[in-house]
């Protein structure tokens, strides 16, 4: 790369678009607490009831075409900001993507996911991914059918 632009070395990345990384001499630690702690303070639910998790097991996302209307603007913020989270937090990843089905649309049960997700992230924010130098390879594991699309019947269970 140094041969096509003009580059200097100044020192390990610690901070990049809101990614924050800790190299040690054998791992690598990558997290975003400092914007989940941002987003959740701008959207007001710093002071909400921490979640265990990021939805509930009996609750199932549906279109809600009787639903309340939501402010559309608020919701599709509070969707793209989780789907920038979601670079370091695999395990909200299939609901947020779910909850963005319904941005054109939002209803009141549909916003109520949303909030749940930040209020589980809330909880969570120093959570990190730890990269280690021990392998050859990243092994990640996310069950996230809680989240299950009530309207297609998509499933996910992934493991990498």
């Amino acid at each position: 790369m140094k041969s096509e632009f003009e580059m200097s070395l100044v020192g390990d990345l610690i901070d990049f678009l809101d990614l924050q990384v800790r190299q040690m001499e054998d791992n690598i630690f990558e997290t975003q607490s400092k914007y989940a702690e941002s987003i959740v303070m701008k959207f007001g639910l710093e002071n909400a009831s921490y979640r265990r998790t990021p939805t509930a097991i009996h609750v199932k996302v549906r279109k809600d075409e009787n639903g309340v209307d939501v402010n559309q603007s608020i919701y599709i913020s509070m969707i793209r900001s989780l789907l920038y989270l979601t670079s370091s937090r695999p395990g909200i990843t299939f609901v947020v993507g779910v909850c963005a089905r319904y941005q054109a649309k939002s209803k009141a049960s549909h916003l109520t996911q949303v909030k749940r997700i930040m209020k589980y992230i809330n909880g969570t924010c120093d959570y990190d991914i730890l990269y280690s130098h021990d392998t050859n390879s990243i092994s990640v594991g996310c069950d996230v059918n809680r989240a299950e699309s009530a309207d297609d019947k998509k499933k996910s269970t992934s493991y990498y």
